[in-house]
């Protein structure tokens, strides 16, 4: 989940399950589907989470960051059991 604010990413939260030695991570899967109109405010938060999600993280285009993520760009991580 991110906070978008001034068309810059400002906080992201992360859930990380604690997994034992043998561990097999599941295949990622859409979690999101479009079945109604965005407004266009909307769609440019899903553009802008998209980009850091896809691109940055995916596929590490690092030099992206500026663009999309807020100068005090929070990340939180909680760690479920």
């Amino acid at each position: 989940m991110v906070r978008i604010q001034n068309g810059k990413i400002q906080e992201h939260w992360d859930t990380t399950l604690k997994m034992g030695k043998t561990a097999t991570f599941p295949k990622p899967v859409a979690v999101y589907t479009n079945n109604f109109k965005l407004s266009p405010a909307e769609a440019k938060n899903l553009e802008i989470a998209t980009k850091e999600f896809k691109d940055m993280l995916q596929y590490g285009h690092v030099e992206l960051a500026n663009q999309y993520m807020a100068p005090g760009y929070i990340q939180h991580k909680k760690s479920a059991q």
